[in-house]
């Protein structure tokens, strides 16, 4: 089935900065992403799920990347045709991007969306557990 997968990485401090600070609260992240999704939703109707991964941005030091990286988290998701419209769920993930920059206080986000063939499998079909 043809869907959509996306990808968007996001800093957790405002500027650059060689500061590394704390871990990230990965609880606190989820939630105020779970809070623009849901506002989003409720304007688009279409609510973008998504996976929540710590990462690192690696960029030169001389433009700010402190040492090891820049403490970031890469949220990425894919389009299930059985919830979403495939065209009104890729309207929303500019927008989403947008508020989720807004949100972060970050001056930069990058959103990638792509092509892909899902299959969902459910308990109610032949060959699944």
């Amino acid at each position: 089935m043809e869907s959509i997968h996306w990808s968007m990485t996001i800093g957790l401090t405002a500027g650059y900065s060689a500061e590394r600070g704390s871990p990230p609260d990965l609880d606190a992240i989820g939630r105020r992403y779970q809070e623009v999704a849901a506002a989003l939703a409720d304007e688009t109707g279409v609510y973008l799920s998504a996976i929540l991964t710590p990462s690192r941005t690696l960029y030169r030091e001389a433009w700010g990347c402190p040492p090891g990286g820049e403490q970031t988290v890469t949220f990425s998701g894919s389009c299930n045709p059985q919830f979403s419209d495939a065209a009104a769920y890729r309207r929303a993930l500019p927008e989403l991007a947008a508020r989720l920059k807004e949100a972060f206080r970050q001056a930069t986000v990058l959103l990638e969306a792509w092509p892909e063939d899902i299959t969902y499998l459910t308990s109610d079909q032949e060959g699944s557990k």
